[in-house]
């Protein structure tokens, strides 16, 4: 949703022409008619800095808990509890209303348990690789290849975080993740979230969006190395792309900019991928693509953002968004649109 942080991109769904989209904050309340989540409940990955994390309500009265255990109500809307590490490491943080949380610098905004899923793909470039995984219930059976071989399996339980290291490899490999029971999976280079972490959501057939900024990449899960299907890109300047997909798509293949600053990118192949991008040139920022279905019409930002980059479903040209600080003044109102009339979706 902006800079420094594993979501670069917030997201907006479609509302009646010329309606107000309230926008004062993050990721957390989704679109009921679209199936989004409402979510209020989210694995956070274990950092062995051990920082604190904020989590802020959407709504007055809001109960946060730790697998269950009560860790105090918030009592307004926007409202913050202060959570250590010693209460979400190797555990839930829910809520009975939405909310969002984040560490400091945004190194972690946690994963909603609603993007669990039981297939995942990655591509690994400059850095070393961390996955922290659980599982939504049970035990899970997870298999990892690299490149298509396999490399890793392993048990994913429940009731606490599954780590797996894999050292940097120059040949920028891909990672292919399958788990026989739905798992939540976090993304980043070292054991301290020091960079290059996001939450990592399922591969699907659905339409993926995102920006591709400085780079992005499309990794084929399904049928990995197999023979090439298709894989279309059309993006919010009016372009597009039909192309084929056998193991991964890299940057050239999509529509890009700097610093979250290119178009929208809306991506489908005929066999489940996953996507993400990259958001400037040092690489510590990277952001999943995610379906129509996570979009949301409100959000809430903890921290200050150094650059915030909105994401529209066809149909929303021209909707407004409604920004307004910490004491409910409207400080902003913004227009989705398009550079290109050509693409009815900003």
């Amino acid at each position: 949703m902006f800079g420094h942080s594993p979501f670069s991109f917030l997201t907006f769904a479609e509302s009646p022409v010329n309606a107000q989209v309230t926008l004062t904050g993050v990721e957390a309340r989704g679109n009921e008619d679209l199936g989004g989540a409402r979510h209020a409940e989210y694995f956070v990955p274990d950092d062995s800095d051990n920082p604190n994390i904020t989590v802020m309500a959407f709504e007055d009265s809001t109960t946060v808990s730790a697998d269950g255990s009560s860790l105090g109500t918030i009592s307004s809307a926007g409202g913050t509890l202060t959570v250590s590490a010693s209460n979400y490491e190797n555990k839930i943080i829910s809520a009975d209303k939405p909310i969002t949380l984040q560490s400091g610098d945004n190194q972690t905004v946690g994963v909603p348990t609603s993007w669990a899923g039981t297939s995942f793909g990655f591509r690994n470039t400059r850095v070393g690789f961390v996955l922290q995984m659980r599982a939504l219930y049970g035990t899970a059976s997870v298999e990892i290849f690299k490149d298509g071989v396999s490399t890793t399996t392993l048990s994913v339980g429940s009731t606490a975080t599954t780590t797996q290291s894999y050292a940097d490899d120059a040949s920028d490999p891909e990672y292919t993740v399958f788990s026989d029971l739905p798992i939540i999976v976090f993304k980043t280079r070292a054991t301290n979230l020091s960079g290059d972490s996001r939450p990592a959501f399922p591969a699907t057939t659905d339409f993926l969006y995102g920006t591709s900024s400085n780079n992005a990449a499309s990794i084929r899960v399904d049928g990995y190395g197999a023979t090439a299907v298709s894989w279309n890109r059309f993006d919010s300047n009016g372009g597009s792309a039909s192309e084929t997909i056998s193991t991964v798509k890299v940057t050239a293949s999509f529509a890009s900019g700097q610093d979250f600053s290119g178009p929208t990118n809306r991506i489908q192949a005929a066999k489940a991928i996953t996507a993400f991008q990259i958001g400037d040139s040092d690489g510590g920022e990277k952001t999943s693509f995610i379906p129509e279905g996570c979009f949301a019409h409100e959000f809430r930002l903890i921290e200050a953002a150094e650059f915030v980059n909105f994401i529209g479903a066809p149909g929303t040209n021209g909707r407004n968004i409604d920004v307004y600080n910490s004491s409910g003044t409207l400080v902003d109102t913004i227009q989705l649109a398009t550079s290109n009339t050509g693409s009815d979706f900003p």
